[in-house]
């Protein structure tokens, strides 16, 4: 997925003449505070914010809210002689189905002193188009999953419904479907609870294992 947003950032650099745009991924979103936030810059550089840093993505990842900070409504005598865009910046949300995938960060307009009400509305139909690109490829990797596709032919088109629908976007209700079929093809096949448990702990330890790796590389980039 980040391969795919990877050139996002650069792009609406460009298109908005700014000098800076960043893409930040909430990597945990629970119903309570997001647990960590990864930012993708046009330089290819990934890092994890710390909640100092962060404060106003958080706030934008919370309320689902857009924000133009530092707009010309804003300025004041304290700023009218700072260069061009330094203390302006938007941000955007991308929500995916009923949670905020990502927020899309633009700051610091070139060539003039702020960006308006127009441009945050850009910004926003932005967010749009790229959250329905990434159901697109939720979709697709969901559907080339064997499971998955196990799970669709057994649910007797209940499923396939669902899908059309849309609501395969809803990733907890999709591996729950995932699980289930897991664990009737393990039944149906004769393994026994020792087997299934075992299954079930060896994903466990993949994912921390994948976790780890992931954590290696955010702190190598730091």
């Amino acid at each position: 997925m980040q391969d795919v947003l990877q050139p996002l950032p650069g792009a609406l650099a460009e298109l908005f003449d700014a000098e800076h745009c960043t893409l930040f991924l909430a990597e945990e979103v629970q119903s309570g505070p997001v647990a960590s936030i990864t930012s993708i810059d046009p330089n290819m550089a990934q890092t994890t914010l710390t909640d100092h840093d962060s404060h106003d993505v958080r706030q934008v990842m919370s309320d689902g809210q857009a924000l133009l900070i530092g707009g010309l409504h804003d300025r004041d005598d304290s700023t009218e002689n700072q260069p061009y865009g330094s203390t302006c910046m938007m941000l955007s949300p991308v929500r995916v189905s009923d949670r905020v995938f990502a927020v899309i960060s633009v700051a610091g307009p070139r060539q003039r002193l702020s960006f308006d009400q127009q441009d945050l509305e850009l910004l926003e139909s932005i967010g749009l188009f790229v959250a329905k690109t990434i159901q697109a490829l939720q979709l697709r990797d969901q559907l080339d999953s064997r499971l998955l596709q196990l799970a669709l032919a057994q649910s007797g088109g209940k499923v396939c419904d669902k899908v059309q629908m849309g609501s395969v976007s809803r990733l907890d209700r999709m591996t729950r479907i995932v699980a289930r079929s897991f664990y009737r093809e393990m039944t149906r096949a004769g393994f026994g609870s020792h087997q299934i448990i075992s299954a079930a702990t060896q994903i466990i330890s993949e994912l921390n294992d994948n976790l780890q790796r992931y954590s290696k590389r955010s702190k190598s980039t730091e």
